[in-house]
């Protein structure tokens, strides 16, 4: 009976940290979707190589998956990057962060 109260306290505290995740992958894709100017772009690939790589801990292999192919792609564009171009990434990037949500 103890070991099944363990458990479930365990279980409790990890459902407890996806929730926490989901909510702020939530809050970063409304950053992403808000940002006008390609002076968020380094920032804008490294949140996408920390979340895709930690995505998929908490079961969201779509959304890990999802956006190490897009950092692969922001990388991949050549520099400098204009306003304009900048805010369609954003935008393309805001969604996959909310992939699995």
């Amino acid at each position: 009976m103890k070991v099944n109260m363990m458990n479930d306290n365990l279980q409790s505290k990890l459902d407890l940290m996806r929730e926490d995740y989901r909510k702020k992958l939530k809050t970063i894709s409304d950053e992403i979707a808000n940002w006008q100017t390609a002076d968020h772009w380094q920032e804008l690939i490294l949140r996408c190589h920390q979340y895709g790589g930690s995505a998929g801990t908490f079961g969201l292999h779509r959304t890990s998956h999802a956006l190490k192919v897009f950092e692969i792609k922001a990388q991949s564009r050549a520099l400098p990057i204009q306003d304009e171009e900048a805010q369609v990434f954003y935008q393309e990037a805001a969604q996959l962060f909310i992939k699995e949500l």
